[in-house]
C-alpha cells in the first residue's frame, strides 16, 4: 500500500517584519491582542493541513473550544471579519467556498516545501500562478477541480500540462452565477425570529427591531454589498454590543448560530 501523501507542514515561517505589515497593524488596532492570538492559531490550523482551512459555523464553534474559552465566539467572529476586510484572508474564496486562505499563505506554503512531495491542490482554491513555481521548490503538483469531470492539471517543475482548461471568462461567469444562486437560496428571518434571538442572548427588543429594519429594508444585503448568508452570525458581529444589553453584565450565554 502506498504511503499517504502528507499535505501539511511541521512548521511554518513567521517573518520578522510580521508586525510591520499594515494589515496586521489594522488587525491590532481593531481587535487588540485577541486578533493576533486568533490569527496565529488560525495559521497553525491552516499549515497543519496544507494551505487552507474550512470555516463554517461548526468550525467556528470548535475553534472557540480549542481556544479553551480564552475568547468568546463573537470575538472570534469579529477577528475573522476584520481579517477578510483587510485582505489577510481572501474574501472571494471565503464567500464562495467557506475557506480561509490567501496568496501570502500559499506563497509561504510553497517556500516551506522540501521539493520532494507530490501534492494535490484544488484549482478553485489556488491563487498563485503555477508557471512561477521553481523546480527547487516543487517536485510535482497535481491539481484537482471539484467537479464530476475529474479534470486534472499536472505541474512538473516549470512545465505545465493542462487538460480541459476552463477559460478565465467562463470561470468568472460561473463565479457570478454561483453568487446569484446563493442569494436566491437565502431565506431571511422574520421579525419575531430576530427579536427572540436577541432576547435569548440578553439583548434588548428595541435593538433587535433596529437590526431587522436595517437588513430587511436593504433586502438582506449588508453595508459592503454582500448578501447576509448567516443572519445570526451577522447580528453577533455587528449588533451584539455591551450598550445593547438588557443589563450591564460581563456574563454572557453561549450563542447558537
Amino acid at each position: 500500500m502506498a504511503r499517504p501523501v502528507k499535505k501539511g507542514l511541521d512548521y511554518f515561517p513567521l517573518d520578522v517584519d510580521f508586525f510591520d505589515d499594515d494589515k496586521i497593524k489594522f488587525l491590532s488596532v481593531e481587535c487588540g491582542e485577541v486578533g493576533i492570538c486568533v490569527l496565529i492559531k488560525l495559521y497553525c490550523n491552516i499549515y497543519k493541513n496544507g494551505y487552507f482551512c474550512e470555516w463554517t459555523d461548526d468550525r467556528c464553534t470548535l475553534f472557540c473550544w480549542e481556544m479553551r474559552g480564552m475568547f468568546t465566539q463573537s470575538k472570534i467572529v469579529d477577528v475573522i471579519n476584520v481579517c477578510l476586510k483587510r485582505g489577510i484572508f481572501d474574501k472571494t474564496l471565503y464567500e464562495e467556498h467557506k475557506i480561509l486562505t490567501s496568496r501570502g499563505i500559499q506563497s509561504r506554503y510553497l517556500k516551506a516545501l522540501d521539493g520532494k512531495r507530490v501534492l494535490e491542490i484544488n484549482r478553485d482554491y489556488w491563487l498563485i500562478d503555477f508557471s512561477n513555481s521553481s523546480k527547487n521548490t516543487i517536485a510535482e503538483i497535481i491539481t484537482q477541480k471539484n467537479d464530476v469531470s475529474g479534470e486534472k492539471t499536472q505541474v512538473s517543475g516549470e512545465k505545465t500540462q493542462v487538460s480541459g482548461e476552463i477559460s478565465t471568462q467562463r470561470k468568472e461567469k460561473e463565479r457570478k452565477e454561483k453568487k446569484k444562486e446563493k442569494r436566491k437560496k437565502i431565506i431571511p428571518p422574520t421579525l419575531i425570529d430576530v427579536e427572540r434571538y436577541f432576547e435569548d442572548n440578553g439583548y434588548t427588543k428595541e435593538i433587535a427591531q433596529r437590526a431587522y429594519k436595517f437588513y430587511s429594508e436593504g433586502n438582506w444585503i449588508d453595508s459592503k454589498g454582500n448578501s447576509v448568508q448567516n443572519w445570526k452570525q451577522k447580528m453577533v458581529a455587528v449588533w451584539f454590543k455591551k450598550e445593547h444589553l438588557k443589563e450591564t453584565s460581563n456574563e454572557k450565554t453561549n450563542i447558537d448560530f
